[in-house]
């Protein structure tokens, strides 16, 4: 994944870093030199299996009057890391990214509670937050790759880069680049 990371960003980089929202295209040129480092703690142990496109559009709610199921659909690209890689990608998108930053942090202290209620007992917030943050690199890294494939002169390439590099300022709201090892030490 980080040879595809940075040659995506090596496509794209001159033709919409400037649209990526303020300080995200320096994380993703450092994300590129230690992109190794920097996620191999989302596949270390102890790790889940996780849908991948963990979005509204691809869950369906089922209430029988006691509880509230949900079932997921489109799992054609699971994968296994850390359960926060799902929770991202939910909560990237929805809710919108004006009314998600006030709640976020309260809604990762929910998921917490319901791990906690199926037994998970060794994992606190601040583990949560780190793999969500990690979590977060993980999505960009998705996201400049799939945006190294859209065209960006048609209507919907156009839409793309609209609708979802606003949502990407979660990576500086988080302080995701503080993960990142500084360029200095090296």
């Amino acid at each position: 994944m980080g040879d595809t990371h940075r040659s995506a960003w090596e496509k794209i980089a001159n033709g919409i870093s400037s649209e990526f929202p303020e300080g995200v295209s320096e994380i993703i040129v450092r994300l590129g030199t230690h992109f190794e480092e920097v996620m191999r703690p989302l596949g270390e142990s102890p790790v889940t299996l996780i849908h991948e496109d963990f979005r509204f559009h691809n869950l369906f709610f089922r209430d029988d009057g006691r509880s509230t199921k949900i079932v997921t659909i489109d799992r054609q690209s699971p994968s296994i890391s850390r359960g926060a890689v799902d929770l991202v990608n939910f909560l990237i998108f929805y809710p919108p990214m004006e009314e998600r930053r006030t709640p976020e942090k309260s809604l990762l202290r929910i998921y917490l509670k319901g791990l906690a209620e199926e037994g998970v007992s060794d994992y606190s917030y601040v583990q949560l937050a780190e793999y969500y943050r990690r979590g977060m690199l993980r999505f960009l890294s998705i996201s400049v790759t799939m945006l190294a494939h859209a065209d960006f002169e048609n209507k919907a390439g156009r839409a793309v880069i609209d609708l979802a590099l606003p949502h990407l300022s979660g990576l500086t709201d988080w302080d995701c680049g503080s993960l990142i090892p500084d360029q200095k030490r090296l």
